[in-house]
């Protein structure tokens, strides 16, 4: 009965996993029309895990869960997603909660994975200086949140959008390294430096 009990708990673990990479998924083609971002964001934050030294299940954990950083964006009218065009004060306000819908999609869920992936939600708009949505700053805001927001913007920034041309690799990193200290974590830019050959070839620029 126990063993039963130990796998019906894992087969659940797995199909909960499952369900919400595919909401991610959903809520990509829903931004952008393309699920490639999240794969990206997802390596990036591997590899710079990777760099600051985290072991193998950490890094594993970290890119399970920032595929779901975005999933609050269910919740948010498809026609700001897809804008063309800069969003106005307060069409720009309703696509900010975001962050608040998916920390509360994934908070009550069991299991490490669903609360990383939560607190990745909630927390990857946050800012170092404390000028993000929610106004954690430091090391109030999760590691894996402050990872995967420097992967979120690299991303977003050397891809095209419907609001926006792709930034060229070089003027990329020049934001980033410009942000140290401000948008991001010194630390997690020093480490995502490190990394720039990997970052690169995956990116595609």
């Amino acid at each position: 009965v126990a063993i039963d009990n130990m796998r019906l708990k894992n087969d659940m673990a797995i199909t909960q996993e499952s369900v919400f990479m595919n909401l991610a998924e959903i809520v990509e083609e829903k931004n952008h029309g393309e699920g490639e971002h999240l794969l990206r964001v997802s390596q990036y934050v591997g590899i710079i895990c990777e760099e600051l030294g985290m072991d193998e299940n950490e890094v594993n954990m970290a890119k399970k869960a920032s595929i779901m950083h975005d999933i609050g964006k269910l919740a948010i009218p498809t026609h700001l997603l897809g804008k063309q065009g800069k969003l106005s004060d307060s069409e720009y306000r309703i696509v900010q909660d975001h962050v608040v819908y998916g920390y509360n999609i994934m908070a009550k869920s069991p299991g490490r994975l669903m609360k990383i992936g939560a607190l990745i939600a909630q927390q990857h708009h946050e800012k170092w200086n404390g000028e993000g949505y929610i106004g954690l700053k430091g090391e109030e805001i999760n590691i894996f949140a402050r990872i995967t927001a420097i992967a979120d913007v690299f991303d977003a920034l050397v891809s095209e959008r419907s609001y926006k041309e792709a930034w060229s690799i070089e003027d990329t990193y020049a934001y980033i390294n410009s942000e140290s200290g401000k948008h991001f974590d010194p630390e997690v830019v020093e480490a995502f430096n490190c990394c720039k050959d990997r970052i690169t070839e995956i990116s595609g620029s």
